[in-house]
Order: structure tokens, then C-alpha cells, then sequence
């Protein structure tokens, strides 16, 4: 409680040491009734009807704060300011959430979640997309779809825009040809064809009489052949997966 301020009459006879009678009490009775009705209790029973200016003065002793309505001491508010991270270069911790995004196609300085993350991903990799690593498994697929292995084996081949993926099958063009001397003059086509002159053992003849070889070469046929020295170029294996799913 604050100190109650006594009516001038009974406050010269305080500092004269002279006691309160029956007639100071009677005149003043409404005056310190209405000075004792503005003061607080101890018990908190009377609730203030305006606000309490604290005159540049601290309330000490005050208890933690447990309610919304509660006064928070000084303690209470640092440790709480301690959890929050610094507006400027902020360092989180735990499991921080943020809104995610509309669209995959914004591109500004916007926080980007894992979830708009992984829908850009999405995007990038629809069903049917390729992906091509030397990982024994898909890598995406700890992210989100169904990935099966494909090209085992094989060698990839780039399509016209407008074809499927398909599977093609193993081979090589076929080698066409003839040669033969239907009589005396020998006829080559194709892969074969006639070389120069030689001797008279095991010869076929021109119509001049003069011996021909008859020689192979499958590049006449194709121009697949003859363009590598091996059957097998050198290559690098890679893991081929497509997204089904």
C-alpha cells in the first residue's frame, strides 16, 4: 500500500503531537475514507481501476510468469530471447519449417523448402525420364517415383523427337554378293568384285582370256564396315534407370 495523505488539520496535529478526537475524525471521516478506498491491498483483493505509474522506480521480487497476462521479469525475457535466432546471418537449429513456394517455376530470392525441392526434381524427371550414373542404384528414388533398370548391355541411342522409347535388337547389316563365270567370262557384284590378272592356276577367265581373282570386301556391300578396326569400340559403363512411376 502506498502512504495515505492526511487532511491538513490532522496533519498539524500529527507534527504537534496532539491526538485525533472525536471531531477531527467526524470532519475529515470522508476524506480519509476515500483516501483508504484508492489504496491496494496486500492481498491483492482490490484490482487497480487505471494504470500505476511506477515514477521511474523497478518492481522487484516479482515471480516467473506463468500466464499470458503475467508480468515477465527481465531473467524470464533473456532466456527467452536466447532460443530466438538473430535477424541478421540467423543460425538455426532443430527442424526449422518454411512455407513452400506455389510454383516450381519461381525463381526469386525466396527460402526454398525440401518439399519444393523435391517437386523441382519432379519436374525435372517426369514418368519416363532417364537417368544416367555409375551408382548400383537409382539415386532419385530415395526422393520420390519408381525407377527400374534399363539398357542393360546396351548402348543408348538417340532418338528423332518423335519415336518411343524402344529396345533395339543386336545386329549388324547384312553382306550381299555374287560371283560366278556363268561360261568364260567370270561377273562379280556386291561385296565381290574382280582383281587384276594372275597365272593360269586356278583361274576364271574375261572374255580377253585373262584371269581374274575373285576378291571379297564387305564395305562395297556396306559402309558399316572397314569404318573401325574392332567389333567392340572402347566404352565406359554407365547405369541407365527409367522413372515408371
Amino acid at each position: 500500500m502506498g502512504v495515505i495523505t492526511l487532511p491538513q488539520s490532522m496533519e498539524r496535529d500529527r507534527e504537534n503531537n496532539i491526538k485525533a478526537n472525536s471531531v477531527h475524525v467526524d470532519e475529515n471521516f470522508d476524506t480519509l475514507l476515500t483516501a483508504v478506498n484508492k489504496k491496494l491491498e496486500q492481498d491483492g483483493s482490490i484490482v487497480p481501476t487505471a494504470d500505476l505509474p511506477m515514477g521511474n522506480h523497478k518492481i522487484t521480487g516479482m515471480a516467473t510468469p506463468t500466464l499470458s497476462g503475467d508480468a515477465a521479469t527481465k531473467g524470464y525475457v533473456d532466456s527467452a530471447l536466447a532460443l530466438k535466432a538473430n535477424l541478421v546471418s540467423p543460425t538455426f537449429t532443430g527442424t526449422p519449417t518454411a512455407p513452400t513456394i506455389a510454383t516450381v517455376t519461381d525463381n526469386s530470392t525466396k527460402i526454398a523448402t525440401t518439399e519444393f525441392v523435391v517437386e523441382v526434381l519432379k519436374a525435372m524427371y517426369p514418368v519416363g525420364a532417364i537417368f544416367i550414373g555409375t551408382q548400383n542404384t537409382c539415386p532419385m528414388s530415395q526422393f520420390f517415383g519408381t525407377w527400374e533398370i534399363v539398357a542393360t548391355d546396351r548402348a543408348l541411342w538417340g532418338g528423332n523427337g518423335t519415336n518411343g522409347a524402344t529396345t533395339i535388337a543386336a545386329g549388324l547389316p547384312n553382306i550381299t554378293g555374287s560371283y560366278g563365270n556363268g561360261g568364260r567370262a567370270p561377273s562379280a557384284s556386291g561385296a565381290f568384285y574382280l582383281g587384276s590378272s594372275y597365272g593360269a592356276t586356278n583361274r576364271d577367265y574375261d572374255g580377253s582370256g585373262s584371269a581374274k581373282p575373285g576378291i571379297f570386301d564387305a564395305s562395297r556391300s556396306s559402309s558399316i564396315y572397314g569404318a573401325s578396326t574392332t567389333v567392340q569400340p572402347p566404352a565406359y559403363r554407365v547405369n541407365v534407370w527409367r522413372r515408371t512411376a
